[in-house]
């Protein structure tokens, strides 16, 4: 998940004569495997990506409104000293003489304009493209100078040359108005924006402006009057110099300022991001830290484990994802540690159970052949060895039940049989024991002939192991109850007895291999632990499910169910 963390170094080595020779590249790649710095430099990243991202859009956002707005100040600037010169009366050839007549008009337009920009500045060239009038704002004073004609060019450092570029003043011509970010031809001595529209005779003033064009604002401006001329037979001179022409008006402002802005707007960006950053940093280190903790503890604690320490348990906190793995750690180490003490007990009891048959049968065995015997009580001294010798098959039996099982060997024969005759016969096998504790049997049937599907033997084996289970922890003159209940497509067999029962500690280990209730052995003095395991494994081998139900000092039930035939 992490591969992009890489790392390339260089291994640098250096010769006698101390030059360097990279002789070799080797790729690494750097494991990060601590969760918590992986999380740390996950949301750092997401941060740092989504403020950038932010500051991308909010400056190109800004710096497209401020594009507009200028393009807007310098169209009405323009609008206003064009309406000035349409406005002055005489012969147009003059167009110098009458603005000098006409200063008063135009420093009250300068005004308003540099309330508006600042830094703008508007030229009036004639119909030759020559400039007649220069008006900018002194960067020192702060005073607007005002030139006319050749003067245009003294004590400034904003224009180079008097004349307007032939093929920029019949593209104004030609589109009655552009806007653009340049230096006009060499005409300004920087790149600034412009603003530039014809004077005509009759005034076609366009009065909106169309922002979705860059070299283009009056997209409905009239064609240039043309005489009966061909087009082939006309000069660009001539072009320019078409009837009711007057001359040019240009108003500009420096690009420098959008620039500045957009570069105060980027370095205020940039400075929040790193103090946004740092900030989340100290945030998200802590709360980071206190995610983090409980999983550290519950990895200590199962390395603990791992070698060997059960008693190794966390802490739970609150009640959330976290929590709750706490919670099913406990419980793992706890099943454990459970299954290797039943474990451990089995072993134990094994031993018990193998080794006291075989000293008795040894024992007597040599004392009959020593004679240590009289013949009269060898024959009463062989049963016992024979009993000893059962109790040894059946442990063996079991165990070898439980490997067959597991391994897959033992394979079951499903076919129809009489699950309650099964029952009543499991049952009636018992009577001896039955009436040694003269318990109180009782057989609840919703019928007397259910059949249902399933290897019989391995069903006479479950209820034979639930049936005796049930006598020998009954107490005496106890309620004794087998029950076969109808479900619908299903039956289920029901034992309960009255006696010591289960506690509700030991219930979920009831099935476990080498579980065994009475620790003391007072009671089961024969058992190993192994009936209730292969029982359910023969059960669920079926597809279904057995239970147990009990209640400490009173009663304890076993149920499972089969399909009905």
């Amino acid at each position: 998940m992490f591969d992009f963390f890489n790392v390339f170094y260089y291994t640098i080595f250096i010769n006698k004569k101390g030059d360097k020779i990279v002789k070799k590249i080797k790729l690494k790649r750097l494991k990060l495997k601590s969760v918590y710095t992986r999380y740390m430099l996950i949301f750092m990243a997401i941060m740092f990506f989504t403020v950038a991202i932010l500051g991308v859009l909010v400056t190109t956002i800004a710096g497209n409104y401020a594009t507009e707005t200028k393009r807007n100040e310098l169209y009405e600037t323009n609008v206003l000293f064009k309406k000035t010169v349409l406005s002055m009366s005489g012969e147009y050839e003059s167009i110098e003489k009458q603005l000098k007549s006409n200063e008063t008009t135009l420093r009250e337009n300068l005004s308003f304009a540099f309330f508006a920009m600042s830094d703008c500045g508007v030229i009036i060239t004639d119909n030759q493209g020559k400039i007649a009038f220069f008006a900018y704002r002194d960067a020192q004073s702060g005073e607007p100078i005002l030139l006319y004609g050749d003067g245009a060019l003294s004590k400034n450092e904003v224009i180079n040359k008097l004349q307007i570029n032939k093929n920029i003043l019949l593209d104004i011509y030609e589109s009655r108005n552009i806007f653009r970010d340049s230096d006009m031809g060499d005409l300004f001595t920087k790149s600034v924006d412009f603003y530039a529209s014809a004077i005509s005779d009759p005034p076609q003033i366009d009065d909106t402006i169309d922002s979705d064009t860059e070299t283009s604002i009056d997209t409905e401006a009239t064609d240039i009057p043309t005489d009966p001329k061909t087009e082939e037979d006309k000069t660009p001179e001539e072009d320019i110099l078409g009837e009711g022409e007057i001359g040019v008006v240009i108003t500009f402002a420096g690009a420098q300022g959008q620039t500045d802005m957009a570069d105060d707007m980027l370095r205020s960006i940039a400075i929040s991001v790193i103090w946004i950053s740092l900030c989340a940093l100290v945030a998200i280190y802590g709360f980071s830290y206190q995610v983090m903790k409980p999983l550290r503890e519950i990895s200590n604690a199962a390395k603990d484990f791992s070698r060997g320490k059960y008693d190794a348990r966390v802490r739970v906190r609150g009640d959330d994802e976290i929590a709750e793995l706490a919670t099913s750690f406990n419980n793992l180490v706890t099943v454990v540690q459970a299954r290797d003490e039943m474990q451990n007990t089995f072993l134990s009891n094994a031993s018990h159970d193998l080794r006291t048959p075989m000293t008795t049968i040894a024992g007597f065995i040599d004392s009959i052949l020593d004679g240590a015997i009289p013949p009269e009580k060898q024959e009463y001294y062989l049963r016992i060895i024979k009993e000893e010798i059962k109790r040894l098959s059946r442990l063996v039996s079991s165990l070898l039940d439980i490997s067959r099982l597991q391994s897959g060997e033992r394979k079951f024969e499903m076919k129809e049989f009489n699950i309650c005759e099964l029952a009543r016969q499991t049952v009636i096998s018992f009577e001896n024991q039955l009436e040694e504790k003269k318990l109180d049997v009782e057989f609840d049937l919703d019928d007397f002939d259910i059949d249902v599907i399933g290897d019989k033997d391995a069903i006479n084996q479950v209820v034979y192991n639930l049936c005796h289970n049930a006598i020998k922890f009954s107490y005496e003159k106890g309620n004794y109850k087998v029950s076969i209940k109808d479900e619908g497509d299903k039956i289920r067999f029901l034992i309960r007895n009255e006696g010591i029962g289960i506690t509700k500690e030991e219930l979920p280990f009831v099935f476990d291999r080498f579980f065994k209730s009475d620790k003391s052995r007072g009671l089961d003095k024969t058992g190993a632990g192994l009936g209730l395991f292969i029982s359910k494994t023969i059960i669920e081998a079926h597809g279904e499910e057995i239970k147990v139900n009990s209640e400490y000092g009173k009663y304890c039930e076993f149920s499972f169910t089969l399909k009905k035939a």
